[in-house]
């Protein structure tokens, strides 16, 4: 309304304060509007952001479409988009998820604790 242009840092900043407010639709929109009305192509930590909201929300399969659908060059061969769906099937006591999302984190970075703390939490294999 300024007339200041969002840029990737500020539209970040949106993301992360709806995702912290559960309010699903509203981030659903701001990361659409991103490219369509701001002209800025999300990066990995705006997916991983709406990778968590929509996993809170207990929609775990949408969640891993959204995370499948970011640029493989958005995605690398950082695991931290599996851990952000990893950790929502640990609260959601989805295993199927869960496994299918392990298997991935574990490939991209085998030696990953965050991989295995979580996995073990969704299991239930506390020592």
């Amino acid at each position: 309304m300024e007339g200041v242009a969002a840029e990737r840092a500020s539209l970040l900043c949106v993301l992360v304060a709806v995702s912290d407010a559960g309010d699903l639709a509203s981030g659903c929109r701001w990361f659409a509007s991103m490219e369509l009305d701001y002209g800025v192509a999300p990066g990995r930590i705006h997916y991983c952001c709406v990778v968590d909201l929509i996993s809170r929300a207990g929609r775990l399969d949408e969640a891993e479409e959204v995370a499948l659908g970011m640029p493989v060059e958005e995605r690398g061969e950082s695991p931290d988009w599996c851990l952000c769906l990893l950790g929502a099937a640990g609260s959601h006591n989805d295993a199927r998820a869960g496994a299918r999302v392990a298997r991935a984190a574990l490939e991209m970075d085998p030696g990953s604790s965050q991989s295995f703390v979580l996995l073990e939490k969704l299991c239930g294999l506390s020592m």
